[in-house]
């Protein structure tokens, strides 16, 4: 009587939500490049061309007729929060080009079976133009203290994720979390400066 669909439902999201939480620290979790095909995306067709369009709830569930920075790779304003808004706005000198990540066309896999993608991509020119870097961000709408104890095992995940891109010396990736007190032209600006 105990053991019905519910009880073996809530069994299961308990014991993925402890090896979510539990993975990095304890059971030293790691990712390894494998090969796979890169096309088609949500910006490309199945030969890599651009797509003239894209479907708009991938990258955000709020419209404004709002003019976006020009090195901003979509033409019009979708997102989810506030701070996203403002981010896809501002004009970064350092920037060569950004784009909010439409949902799922990055997972991240996470340890008890999910899948996690951030929210920007950005590709940053470093002030001595030798390299550059290719800079992901989660923007969360909150103080760093608000944000919940799934959302920061997510993050702990995306962290390790790209940190193990790194281990490539052709690509540069770095990965930080954005909080509704940190503007995005100083994160970027302190990246440039130190490059």
């Amino acid at each position: 009587n105990y053991l019905n669909n519910s009880t073996i439902r809530l069994l299961k999201q308990k014991f993925n939500s402890y090896l979510m939480y539990n993975a990095i620290g304890k059971f030293g979790i790691e990712y390894k490049k494998v090969t796979n095909t890169i096309h088609p995306t949500k910006f490309t067709n199945e030969y890599g061309k651009p797509l003239s369009e894209i479907v708009s709830s991938e990258i955000g569930n709020n419209y404004v007729n709002e003019v976006v920075a020009s090195n901003y790779f979509l033409e019009e304003l979708y997102f989810d929060s506030e701070l996203e808004r403002k981010n896809i706005v501002k004009e970064i000198e350092s920037v060569e080009v950004f784009t909010k990540i439409p949902k799922g066309s990055i997972k991240i896999p996470i340890s008890g079976g999910s899948s996690y993608s951030p929210d920007f991509a950005y590709v940053i020119n470093y002030k001595n133009k030798q390299k550059k870097l290719y800079f992901i961000v989660e923007t969360k709408n909150a103080t760093k203290e608000e944000v919940r104890k799934s959302e920061r095992a997510r993050i702990k995940h995306a962290e390790q994720f790209f940190n193990d891109m790194n281990s490539d010396d052709n690509i540069q990736v770095r990965f930080e979390t954005q909080f509704s007190r940190n503007d995005i032209r100083d994160m970027i600006s302190k990246i440039y400066n130190n490059g």
